[in-house]
């Protein structure tokens, strides 16, 4: 998947089209420090004191993307009890009305400087504004976050089922760049074995392999070669 939230802002409207805000900001700690590309101490987010918090980022005019998930990793140099433990993710093209496209409770047991990720729940729309609405944290009375990453699917695919004697499978699928061995993407296959897992474009060669990781059964098998990747 590809990361399109900005990482490189050095203020809150800077650089241009991003614009990043916040229901609260205490003292210097702004919004845009969840997209400032740092994970370091003294580059997050923190809200002001109140039980509930949003933050938001807008992605400017004729930019917009379907979110497929996304991680948040907690401040370096925060308590734990700041950390965000019920939330929802939203999405919205007019910054008026949001759809919610991911629920996460009790997300407990944060440590300083912890990344984790969430797969949406909702993953069909492509939308300009995206907001994290956290409705409680882990006890603290402030909230805080010290990057944000958005990822949106790949604009290619590679697609197939996977079987073992026949029958299909779930297996972690992975594809890789035939010539020089990179890894790309990985993912599930479904319960009917089928899958759809990224490929960088439609010229790269490519293979697949189907790996099963269970206790007394490894091996990994070779399902697809010289591939090319097919739009979305």
């Amino acid at each position: 998947m590809i990361d399109f939230a900005p990482h490189n802002m050095t203020d809150n409207a800077l650089p241009l089209p991003y614009v990043a805000s916040a229901s609260t900001q205490a003292g210097g700690n702004h919004a845009y420090r969840c997209f400032d590309g740092s994970e370091a101490g003294g580059f997050a987010w923190i809200s002001d004191l109140e039980a509930q918090a949003w933050l938001k980022i807008d992605l400017g005019a004729d930019n917009a993307y379907i979110m497929s998930q996304y991680d948040i990793t907690f401040a370096a140099d925060q308590a734990v009890n700041f950390a965000p433990k019920n939330w929802t993710m939203k999405g919205s093209n007019n910054n008026v009305d949001w759809d919610i496209i991911d629920t996460v409770a009790n997300e407990l047991t944060w440590s300083q400087g912890e990344k984790r990720t969430f797969v949406c729940d909702i993953k069909t729309t492509p939308y300009r504004y995206f907001m994290i609405d956290i409705s409680a944290n882990n006890g603290g009375d402030r909230h805080s976050i010290a990057e944000l990453y958005y990822f949106r699917p790949y604009p290619f695919k590679l697609t197939g089922t996977v079987k073992e004697k026949g029958s299909p499978v779930i297996r972690t699928i992975r594809s890789y760049n035939r010539s020089t061995g990179e890894f790309f993407d990985s993912i599930a296959s479904l319960a009917d074995g089928t899958f759809s897992v990224g490929a960088p474009d439609e010229t790269t060669e490519m293979f697949i392999i189907a790996f099963d990781d269970d206790a007394g059964d490894q091996y990994n098998a070779l399902i697809f070669d010289r591939v090319y990747g097919v739009p979305i």
